[in-house]
């Protein structure tokens, strides 16, 4: 199974984007549509499923939002509630090799399992009444037809703990996987962030990142117990005061609340905006940058060893890297203006 992350970006610059090897070229973008009544509020989540189509869960509605090759909308699937294919807080989503797709919603404690026709297959609980911090939860997955779903820490354990259940669709049962800064192995792994980003390779590997100020990337061997770390330095990223005014007025359309977290917060962005392994075994790290740069993708083979960096040009739009399928990657990005939405590019690795 496969999980993924789709996401957008506004597209007003020359569409060629190009590494030392790898090039990317515009597609197509998806953004609301005010004569369609379409407002996505804010992307929390997207992927692309394996025919093609892009699934984007918006802050907006408890709706799952399908989108067909050219950026149009072609399903709306799920409404309002706490019945069988209802939502309320949907949060993470990940499609698979077979075109289903998975869905956390954290409102109902639940996991919702949909084919590739928008047909609801089942429902199943979250592990370990796992809800209570569900915010900053995301599924991954690899090649198999398995997703992985990471739970975030408790913040008042005092460290970071992560923890990767593997979800078994077909058995509709999630255990396990992988966990690390549990009881003894506190310290021994008190660099990793259980709240950064992470991916999972072609064999079950784990990539993840370290804290900040550790700008390093890391690989555990589920198999043989083992940690490799591996990755470019690079100096801190600090965000300026026009950069958090505009993302505490973000904040505000959301609530009085979380602009007054924001306000109290570190000025120091997190190490990564985002890791993503395509389908040639890929890292593709993209890195954090200083506002209104250029946006920098550093790309590593499996072993760690670097391959090229991609840049994107100079933007004040905030870039995330979402997902990668088929040659093509995807970005949210949310304009100055706090708009958010989706775009689609096509990879040529010839370069």
């Amino acid at each position: 199974m496969i999980c993924i992350y789709i996401v957008s970006i506004f597209f007003s610059f020359t569409p060629l984007f190009e590494g030392a090897n790898i090039r990317l070229t515009y597609s197509y973008s998806i953004e609301e549509n005010e004569e369609g009544n379409i407002f996505f509020g804010n992307i929390r989540d997207a992927v692309f499923t394996n025919a093609g189509k892009v699934i984007l869960l918006p802050s907006s509605e408890q709706s799952i939002f399908v989108y067909n090759n050219e950026g149009k909308l072609v399903q709306k699937l799920g409404n309002e509630g706490r019945g069988p294919g209802e939502l309320m807080v949907p949060m993470s989503i990940a499609s698979n090799n077979t075109g289903d797709f998975i869905v956390t919603d954290i409102g109902n404690a639940k996991i919702s399992i949909w084919n590739n026709n928008g047909d609801l297959i089942s429902e199943m609980s979250t592990p370990d009444n796992a809800h209570t911090y569900a915010q900053s939860r995301s599924f991954q997955s690899n090649s198999s037809d398995l997703f992985y779903w990471t739970i975030s820490p408790d913040p008042s354990s005092g460290f970071d703990k992560i923890r990767i259940h593997k979800i078994d669709t077909c058995l509709e049962d999630a255990e396990l996987y992988f966990s690390i800064n549990e009881n003894s192995e506190n310290e021994m792994y008190e660099f990793i962030s259980g709240w950064g980003t992470w991916d999972v390779s072609e064999n079950g590997d784990i990539i993840t990142v370290g804290k900040t100020p550790d700008y390093h990337l890391y690989k555990f061997d589920v198999i043989d117990n083992t940690l490799e770390q591996f990755g470019n330095p690079f100096d801190p990223v600090v965000r300026t005061q026009k950069e958090n005014e505009i993302r505490i007025e973000n904040a505000k359309r959301i609530s009085s609340q979380a602009a007054s977290m924001l306000s109290n917060s570190n000025d120091e962005k997190p190490v990564f905006q985002n890791i993503e392994i395509d389908e040639k075994n890929f890292i593709w790290a993209h890195r954090s940058k200083v506002y209104g740069e250029a946006e920098e993708i550093d790309i590593y083979s499996i072993e760690g060893e670097f391959i090229t960096t991609v840049t994107l040009p100079q933007s004040e739009d905030e870039y995330r890297l979402m997902d990668i399928r088929n040659n093509e990657v995807l970005f949210r990005v949310i304009r100055d203006d706090g708009r958010h939405s989706l775009v689609v590019y096509e990879i040529d690795y010839s370069g």
